[in-house]
């Protein structure tokens, strides 16, 4: 597997944690 993809999977996992933390945050001030 060569550097940019794992990179790029990389980023695309901590977009997806990013966005659940969102989402419970969005939660918890509503």
């Amino acid at each position: 597997m060569s550097n940019a993809q794992k990179s790029k999977d990389f980023w695309e996992e901590i977009q997806e944690m990013a966005s659940d933390a969102w989402d419970k945050n969005k939660d918890k001030h509503q």
